[in-house]
């Protein structure tokens, strides 16, 4: 893993509408960002990059949002994890949280809460810095 990462976000999730959402929302701030389509792809990101912070789909081939959000943990447990669905029902709330979840989000997301959960981990991140999307 790089340890050169500085003030790292993932987003996973299978639907590219909700990633191109994430990439204009992310455009021009001050963290490097990485997306990926399903969890496999997550974690294999997260195996070379650390992460600070992660917004996960439940809903995705290959693995869940759950399973991917476990194996996130164990692999980087500082890493803040926030589980998105359209699923607004308690028990999934409840179980997200459960295993593991900082947050829980529902979809479609809202930018100010999105900017609202990134601005509170990155509260020292100075805004010159620049954005980088790999």
């Amino acid at each position: 893993m790089q340890s050169k990462d500085k003030n790292t976000i993932i987003v996973a999730d299978d639907d590219l509408v909700t990633l191109k959402y994430f990439q204009g929302m992310f455009r021009k701030m001050p963290y490097t960002v990485f997306y990926a389509k399903n969890g496999q792809e997550a974690i294999l990101k997260a195996k070379k990059h650390k992460i600070d912070l992660a917004f996960i789909d439940i809903e995705m081939p290959i693995m869940n949002g759950f399973e991917t959000m476990v194996a996130l943990k164990e692999l980087q447990p500082n890493a803040q994890v926030i589980i998105m669905s359209t699923y607004n029902d308690e028990a999934t709330v409840r179980r997200a949280i459960k295993e593991g979840a900082d947050t829980y989000l529902f979809k479609p997301t809202n930018r100010a809460d999105v900017f609202s959960l990134v601005s509170k981990r990155f509260q020292d991140v100075n805004s010159s810095d620049v954005i980088t999307f790999k």
